[in-house]
């Protein structure tokens, strides 16, 4: 391990000389400045363990060169700062240890006091040096322990959804659905707003399956998802009900604007055929019953306004298919 550096500042040659020959005898490293200006150059290009600065220079005293250091010092670099002063006035002993300081001799000074109250600071130095590589230590745990938080969470999330969607098409899932009925059909009770509901399903899918193979028939209720997502508003819901059959749920919606909905849905599906591998597409068409509740004039349950919209929906398939009926 290198020996601590030490930097000794005084205008007096001989002085320098003297206290760097007894730290010197001791192992340390020393460099010299003779004056304030030189000393800030010389911390500025390599920062010692201590510095040893004598108070009464022409210039720049140590003073004002104790309170550059301080203000130019990093915060996770301290570096002590030993003044040495022939004065013995309390006041300015006082101002030293106000500009900065951390401690004094006073000259003429005792070798073995030098020698000690330079050790002290050294120890001080060395315990700074240890605490602020903790604290680097322990701010990179934190940052670690701060992603591993946030890869939790992420993870978290990730889990909530899936317990939530349908793992192929990625709509809500049945009991989802079901969940949000209850919540919705609430809310829309409480604030006296419609709510309707759209059941959906493929036309003729086992034909898609047949034909086609059950990959192609993935990717056809992927692909309906998907238009059924981008059609609708951010608070409606779309969860796949069961095989082919779907479900939409629309806040503050009533039967008429449903169909509109509804309708638009349709001729879009009708109007994109889905492709299911090169050069190869395919038509599909959906055949959907809409239902509504209407606070105070069509009163039904979640459970009514669901057989309701199931009921429109098959007497859309028994009416030729392609089409939307309304309970």
């Amino acid at each position: 391990m290198e020996a601590p550096e030490l930097l000794v500042v005084d205008d007096s040659r001989i002085v320098r000389a003297m206290v760097s020959d007894v730290l010197r005898a001791q192992g340390y490293r020393i460099r010299e400045a003779q004056n304030g200006r030189e000393a800030l150059e010389r911390v500025q290009e390599s920062p010692p363990d201590l510095v040893l600065l004598d108070v009464m220079m022409p210039e720049m005293d140590g003073y004002e060169v104790c309170r550059e250091l301080r203000r130019r010092e990093e915060a996770d670099d301290y570096i002590p700062i030993l003044m040495l002063t022939a004065k013995g006035d309390v006041e300015d002993l006082a101002r030293g240890l106000d500009a900065g300081a951390d401690d004094y001799i006073s000259k003429p000074f005792d070798n073995v006091e030098l020698v000690a109250r330079v050790r002290s600071l050294l120890r001080i130095r060395a315990l700074q040096k240890r605490l602020s590589q903790q604290n680097l230590e322990l701010e990179a745990k934190n940052q670690q322990l701060q992603a591993l938080t946030r890869q939790l969470d992420a993870a978290n999330q990730e889990l909530k959804l899936l317990s939530v969607t349908d793992g192929l098409t990625k709509a809500y899932n049945h009991r989802h659905f079901q969940e949000r009925l209850k919540a919705e059909y609430a809310r829309a009770a409480r604030h006296g707003e419609p709510l309707a509901c759209v059941m959906i399903d493929l036309d003729r899918f086992k034909r898609i399956n047949d034909t086609y193979g059950h990959p192609a028939g993935d990717r056809v209720l992927v692909r309906l998802v998907e238009i059924l997502k981008d059609a609708v508003r951010s608070e409606d819901l779309v969860a796949r009900y069961g095989g082919e059959e779907f479900v939409l749920l629309l806040p503050k919606t009533d039967a008429g604007l449903a169909r509109t909905i509804a309708e638009r849905l349709r001729n879009r599906i009708a109007g994109e055929p889905v492709p299911i591998g090169r050069d190869r597409r395919i038509h599909v068409t959906v055949s959907m019953g809409v239902a509504d509740y209407l606070p105070g004039e069509q009163e039904r349950s979640p459970d009514e306004l669901l057989r309701a919209a199931d009921e429109a929906l098959y007497r859309a398939k028994a009416n030729g298919r392609n089409r939307v009926e309304v309970a």
